[in-house]
């Protein structure tokens, strides 16, 4: 079988079509953690320098299509289109301490190698991938809104693999969530998060695969 991409447009320079995997839960004791900020030094304790994802997500389909393995835990892909905040959200609530972590995926696709600003919203600590190099990370917790950063990318011609993990740290209710914007020139100049994004970048986004879509090879 063989999928084809499907193709979206940029919503005011923002990503909102992904394939999303997570969270991940891990069962934390807080009073192991000594001293001030606990929340970092947790993240610092589970911080792993890999994504963990070796092969490219795609969404869950039939048998073992969409799922992957890291240690213990078993995780799938799912389709998810964001809404009018822009948010990859993975919210909750969850009665005992928790460490969370959950993927995000997407393909940014550009009809010129261009460089651009990518400015990355989170909860809490984020790393992005672009092309499997890591290309930015946050250590900020930020609640109940998210924080924004911006970064340098290059993108080439043709489809850019952006893989991003984010994780937080749930302590009862833990507002939990992402936002990747798209701005372009990125001139050296800091980013003005005001400024109109601009209508033809030649950038779309693709997700693959669509299961009403699949056509035999």
């Amino acid at each position: 079988m063989r999928a084809r991409n499907v193709h979206y447009d940029l919503e005011h320079g923002f990503v909102h079509n992904w394939l999303t995997a997570g969270p991940q839960a891990i069962a934390v004791e807080p009073a192991q953690f000594k001293g001030e900020n606990i929340q970092q030094q947790i993240a610092q304790h589970f911080y792993e320098p890999d994504s963990g994802i070796t092969e490219t997500p795609v969404e869950r389909g039939p048998l073992t299509e969409g799922l992957f393995q890291i240690g213990d835990y078993d995780g799938s892909w799912n389709y998810l289109a964001c809404r009018e905040d822009h948010l990859v959200e993975h919210s909750g609530s969850y009665a005992a301490p928790h460490y969370l972590r959950s993927w995000a995926y997407t393909q940014l696709n550009s009809k010129t190698a261009q460089e651009v600003s990518l400015i990355l919203s989170s909860n809490g600590p984020a790393d992005v991938w672009l092309n499997d190099r890591h290309v930015h990370r946050t250590e900020t917790f930020c609640k109940p809104n998210p924080c924004s950063t911006p970064f340098k990318a290059s993108l080439n011609q043709g489809v850019n693999r952006i893989l991003v993990r984010f994780e937080s740290m749930a302590m009862g209710t833990c507002a939990y969530s992402i936002a990747l914007q798209v701005r372009q020139p990125a001139n050296g100049d800091s980013v003005d998060r005001t400024a109109r994004h601009p209508t033809k970048m030649g950038i779309e986004v693709t997700i693959k695969p669509d299961r009403s879509d699949l056509a035999p090879e």
